[in-house]
């Protein structure tokens, strides 16, 4: 294939990724438990309607920002994972790193409460890396095959989210705000989980798409990539620094949600995008414009208290993927 035709599929891709986000971010700002549309909520800020307006820019703003920060995160994630482990199948939540943040945010918010206060995205890193050394012991380290890796990841994620679904339920009363956020969601009450995460964020996906030649070369596999000169070893523990900050980052702020750091990736690659250097930013789209449907698909089967979680809606249309890769 040619480079310019590559370059227009890559470039055809992140402008579908483009308008895919401005759809579903339009769509998520329309939904909620008033029925306010794209036209009311312009209508609001251009005629001075303070009360429409608080309710956009106090909430259904928020979670929308959120969303595409969220999706992007945990979409690039994926999406660096696989290309440094040349493993199709794995993701944050697959590997047990979601859960593993969860399960530290819930430790923490029970026992040491001041943690959540002043170092909440530490703490869930913190879970994320220890979910990360189980999976890879368990796996059996260098030996592992990506068969063995996902197995593996699923019995740590699983295992954690058991414990974790055990210490709400014996100690309800101090975690009961992460009850109903454990299985995700993209609500808020104001800015500040949004100001917490966005400069954590935001530097990580800069990072990775810096990254992107490197990670070009990496995919040819470990030996070629040491014979043209890369330190694997250093790309490797660069990109698990970027992956937990970026999943545990994520997770403080929503909660875990699952199967958009497999979706995405995939979606873009069975596009025809190769190059890291597009497939970074067409993940980052694509993964917010995945999360922000799923969210909206949420307040469609439900009221406010009744809907089901986001995490709900990603695991059913990511576990028949999962299925149809393995």
């Amino acid at each position: 294939m040619s480079v310019p035709r590559q370059c227009l599929r890559e470039l055809g891709m992140i402008g579908a990724g483009v308008m895919a986000l401005v759809a579903a971010f339009a769509l998520n700002m329309a939904q909620g438990e008033a029925r306010i549309g794209v036209g009311d909520i312009i209508r609001s800020f251009a005629y001075n309607d303070d009360l429409l307006r608080d309710v956009v820019s106090g909430f259904r703003l928020p979670r929308a920002t959120i969303g595409v920060l969220a999706g992007s995160a945990f979409a690039v994630s994926g999406a660096l994972m696989q290309s440094i482990l040349r493993n199709p199948m794995v993701s944050p939540g697959i590997l047990g790193i979601s859960a593993g943040s969860f399960f530290f945010i819930a430790l923490a918010t029970i026992f040491a409460p001041a943690l959540i206060v002043f170092m909440p995205i530490a703490v869930a890193v913190c879970g994320g890396l220890v979910a990360v050394l189980m999976v890879y012991l368990l796996a059996g380290g260098f030996r592992a095959t990506p068969l063995r890796i996902l197995l593996a990841g699923l019995i740590v994620a699983m295992t954690i989210s058991s414990i974790t679904g055990a210490l709400l339920l014996l100690y309800e009363s101090e975690a009961r705000f992460l009850i109903t956020w454990s299985a995700g969601s993209l609500r808020q009450n104001g800015w500040s989980n949004v100001q917490l995460v966005w400069p954590w964020i935001v530097l990580c996906l800069i990072a990775a798409f810096t990254l992107s030649r490197a990670y070009d070369i990496a995919r040819l596999g470990e030996d070629t990539a040491r014979s043209l000169g890369q330190k694997h070893a250093l790309l490797v523990t660069a990109t698990l620094i970027v992956v937990l900050v970026l999943t545990g980052a994520s997770v403080a702020a929503t909660g875990p949600i699952g199967f958009v750091g497999l979706v995405a990736p995939h979606l873009v690659k069975l596009a025809g995008v190769r190059r890291h250097a597009a497939l970074i930013p067409a993940a980052a789209l694509w993964g917010s414009s995945l999360l922000l449907a799923a969210d909206s698909i949420t307040y469609m089967l439900g009221s406010l208290t009744s809907a089901p979680p986001v995490g709900a809606i990603t695991a059913a249309l990511g576990a028949p993927w999962l299925l149809w890769l393995v």
